[in-house]
């Protein structure tokens, strides 16, 4: 039967001290995304009125020298699922779905990008009932990717924290009111900070610094509802 908090069982793990160390840090952020990814982005794509608000999660920032930063949804999603896969222990089959679902949400997430992006550029573009249904299936997809990568952690780890994307018609089992009151205290931070903070949330978020800096929940007690 699968636990409700990985903590203890971590502390007679098996597995490598720097991949516990690694999931204790980052599945926060990767809880955080996920709820912003119910909570945010999907209402988003639902209403092609709202694409030009949400076109910015998928722009990375170019600089000077070609020293840019990388989208939102890279920074939020793709970099915390990059940095777990390659903590797992090499060649554990247990792991497999990590590697599946981080491309599958990639891919999916570049079609949506694309689509989204176009229709909130500067310039307007007439949606078409194509754009709506690729970015409908793009979001699926991305839906599954994401489940495909927190379901192979919880099985691995024989633990059941992550929580799923839930499929259209189904309930979410985290709470939008503590979301969205965490999400005013983060820009709150950032917008005290300036460009940098706001770039560079997640790692703060990881260290303990915004909670400490901003007087937010500590970023366990978010994480556990």
């Amino acid at each position: 039967q699968l636990s409700k908090s990985s903590d203890a069982i971590f502390a007679d793990s098996d597995l490598p001290r720097d991949f516990i160390k690694s999931y204790l840090q980052y599945r926060s952020i990767l809880q955080f995304s996920t709820d912003f990814f119910v909570f945010d982005i999907t209402p988003g794509t639902l209403d092609t009125n709202l694409w030009p608000t949400i076109a910015p999660y998928f722009a990375a920032s170019q600089a000077r020298a070609g020293q840019g930063s990388p989208s939102k949804i890279e920074r939020d999603f793709t970099n915390p699922m990059r940095i777990l896969r390659l903590a797992v222990p090499p060649d554990d089959k247990d792991f497999d779905g990590l590697q599946l679902g981080e491309d599958k949400f990639a891919r999916s997430m570049a079609k949506v990008g694309k689509v989204v992006s176009a229709a909130g550029g500067d310039i307007p573009v007439e949606i078409t009932k194509a754009d709506v249904r690729a970015v409908e299936d793009g979001m699926e997809e991305a839906r599954q990717g994401l489940n495909m990568f927190i379901t192979t952690l919880n099985k691995a780890l024989n633990v059941d924290e992550l929580k799923l994307v839930p499929a259209k018609g189904q309930t979410y089992p985290r709470s939008k009111g503590r979301y969205i009151t965490y999400v005013k205290g983060l820009k709150q931070c950032q917008n005290r900070g300036g460009t940098t903070l706001a770039n560079t949330w997640g790692a703060l978020m990881v260290s303990g610094t915004m909670q400490e800096s901003c007087q937010i929940p500590e970023a366990n007690a978010y994480f556990y509802q």
